[in-house]
């Protein structure tokens, strides 16, 4: 089985070199026809590597069963979480949306509403991050799931701001000189935020949290809890950190 984005991209008539795969034979017997054929194969358990990671092309993946059986809740976006089915020429769409997310280029949480707080359990916040990574590159989205993904992350930072700024450099993949990307992420944040924190009700948020602690303290090194009271506030104090900035980049400093 092809696997994940490579199946949606295909699907969107693009094609990458990214191929993610999914088998029911053993992966030691998938080894030996691999290496029969003269490609170089690693394995690893369930887990096999096919050509070289760090070159042009290369195809890795598991066993049918780490994937295909787990609940959708596990995928980090419905429309990742297809597979392509050689032998029968079908397509399993495992959230039942993925499908018609990938002809819509709309990016979803691949479950029901009560199970989010399972799949932000499966995934943590990093999928929080990549929320935002794909709407940046142009994906739609419901505000429903933006202001639950965009209040979930505001809890992360805040539990361990530190942790959290570090899964977001690892996670986000945006280069801080690609301005047009910069510029489009500012708006989503500012977006997000006003949905979890409607204008009307910032003030009661003022009054009820007497504290505010700075991401960074006078030596530059993050602090483990912080609060943002505004979008600005958690787009310089926040986001600028993920992206490796000091300043806005492009908007000059905030």
């Amino acid at each position: 089985f092809l696997f994940g984005g490579l199946v949606r991209d295909i699907l969107r008539r693009t094609v990458g070199n990214d191929i993610d795969i999914a088998f029911s034979a053993p992966a030691v017997e998938l080894q030996a026809i691999c290496e029969k054929a003269g490609y170089k194969c690693q394995v690893d358990g369930d887990y096999i590597l096919v050509g070289d990671q760090h070159g042009v092309e290369c195809l890795e993946g598991m066993v049918i069963t780490h994937n295909g059986i787990q609940p959708s809740y596990h995928a980090d976006f419905a429309m990742n979480w297809v597979f392509y089915d050689f032998c029968n020429d079908v397509i399993v769409d495992k959230a039942g949306s993925a499908v018609a997310d990938i002809l819509a280029n709309r990016c979803s949480i691949p479950c029901a509403r009560s199970q989010w707080p399972s799949w932000l359990e499966v995934n943590g916040c990093r999928v929080l991050f990549r929320y935002y990574k794909f709407l940046v590159r142009g994906y739609e989205h419901d505000e429903t799931e933006m202001s639950y993904v965009a209040g979930r992350l505001l809890d992360y930072w805040s539990n361990n701001a530190q942790e959290t700024v570090a899964t977001g450099k690892d996670a986000l993949g945006i280069n801080p000189s690609d301005a047009p990307r910069v510029t489009r992420l500012r708006q989503l944040v500012f977006q997000s935020f006003a949905l979890v924190v409607p204008a009307q009700s910032r003030d009661t948020r003022l009054k009820r949290r007497s504290t505010q602690v700075d991401l960074s303290t006078t030596s530059g090194e993050c602090v483990d809890r912080i609060t943002f009271f505004s979008a600005s506030s958690w787009w310089r104090l926040g986001w600028l950190q993920v992206l490796g900035c000091s300043s806005d980049p492009h908007l000059g400093v905030l």
